[in-house]
């Protein structure tokens, strides 16, 4: 990972846990929203998969959406103590890829994307999971919003939504196609972050009505 902390956020008073979702010692909370930030798809899997992979062996239902044509092919790299195959066929795991996105780029806005999710959690209650994993690459649905501010008042929301349900969401951020800027304010909008194999607790996030009055404060 080529982008680190800097000192300035260190001393913002984020707290480092050296572990990844998955591993003896984490504790994936409903509620949470955690932000994965990646150079190259190694990386994004990396927190990705034991984040699924966990779920899956608990009995959680799991989503997960990527940027990329042949999205499912990360089935087979679950593991061999995941059947994959079996997990989408009974409905606990749904995988969506470049092809499947369910909306219109000239009409979506971030509440809208809030109520996709939100459908995807109330899908998982008629198959008995009392727990939801999503699992998003932000380039899946990112160059569907209106931009910038959007995006910044959109994980404001998210944060605010996904603490009301029995849900855990990570967000995952290719560095390589963001600014330094906008990697800045993605910290007032996600409690926990992930980097570098590093879990950060952010005890400083803004509520969704401060980074709509001034998303790029």
């Amino acid at each position: 990972m080529r982008l680190l902390l800097t000192g300035s956020l260190r001393g913002e008073g984020i707290i480092m846990v050296p572990v990844l979702p998955g591993i003896p010692g984490v504790e994936i909370k409903s509620g949470d929203h955690i932000c994965a930030l990646y150079t190259d798809s190694s990386e994004r899997d990396g927190a990705m998969m034991p984040f699924l992979r966990e779920g899956l062996s608990r009995g959680d239902r799991c989503m997960v959406g990527l940027d990329d044509r042949d999205a499912a092919g990360i089935v087979g790299s679950l593991g061999p103590d995941v059947d994959g195959e079996a997990c989408i066929a009974s409905g606990q795991l749904e995988v969506l890829g470049a092809a499947d996105r369910d909306f219109l780029p000239d009409t979506l806005s971030f509440d809208r994307l809030i109520a996709f999710w939100e459908g995807i959690i109330t899908d998982a209650i008629p198959g008995s999971y009392e727990f939801t994993r999503i699992a998003s690459e932000s380039a899946w649905w990112n160059s569907h919003l209106g931009g910038f501010t959007d995006l910044l008042c959109y994980e404001a929301a998210l944060t605010a939504f996904v603490a009301r349900q029995a849900v855990a969401f990570l967000c995952m951020y290719d560095l390589e196609a963001r600014n330094g800027g906008l990697i800045i304010q993605l910290v007032r909008t996600h409690p926990r972050f992930l980097m570098s194999g590093m879990l950060f607790d952010n005890p400083y996030v803004a509520p969704i009505t401060d980074v709509v009055k001034d998303p790029q404060a």
